[in-house]
């Protein structure tokens, strides 16, 4: 009986589909979502880019093997700014310490004080800082980052501050964060 019943309504249901001559047209994008253009790769990034994806930081490049894919700092530079890739993007940051030049100290300087920068990039750009001749600007920059709301910026920040006995005899320790402090050797 059962069986019966299936088969007179499987028999009854309509069974023809509806023919479809196009897909869909895809929703305009809002003109708030417009991407911003991402400037022409220097020709050395993409021997270079490889190169930062070494597994421990112990197995990155050597300036020698930067310095043979051309101009390697301005391919640091455009990877460590326009980089999907947070790691890669941070070690290029490093990396830069190898080439110390006004360029470069601006550059690592506008990363280390940019607010929509992540944290992990901030924190290469402070590091870069550690070689390069710092001006009164980027002085502030270290010193104001000390207090960062992230303490890998901070720490980075610190090391730079460490290494420069004319900036940390200018800093009250006590109005540091307690692992600032640390870093610093105060209390």
């Amino acid at each position: 009986m059962l069986v019966a019943m299936i088969l007179s309504a499987a028999l009854a249901a309509d069974t023809t589909a509806t023919k479809i001559d196009a897909l869909p047209s895809r929703p305009e994008a809002p003109a708030s979502a417009a991407v911003e253009a991402v400037p022409e790769a220097p020709a050395s990034v993409a021997g270079i880019r490889p190169l930062l994806g070494a597994r421990h930081t112990d197995d990155l490049p050597t300036q020698a093997a930067l310095d043979t894919h051309g101009d390697a700092a301005a391919a640091l530079r455009w990877i460590a700014s326009h980089s999907q890739s947070l790691v890669e993007a941070e070690r290029a940051a490093d990396l830069l310490a190898l080439y110390p030049s006004a360029d470069n100290a601006r550059f690592c300087g506008d990363l280390l004080s940019a607010s929509d920068v992540h944290a992990k990039i901030r924190s290469g750009g402070a590091r870069c800082l550690q070689s390069q001749q710092l001006d009164a600007a980027a002085q502030q920059t270290i010193v104001k980052t000390l207090s960062d709301a992230d303490p890998r910026v901070g720490i980075a920040a610190a090391d730079v501050v460490k290494a420069r006995p004319e900036l940390l005899q200018t800093l009250d320790l006590s109005t540091l964060p307690q692992p600032i402090q640390a870093r610093l050797g105060g209390k």
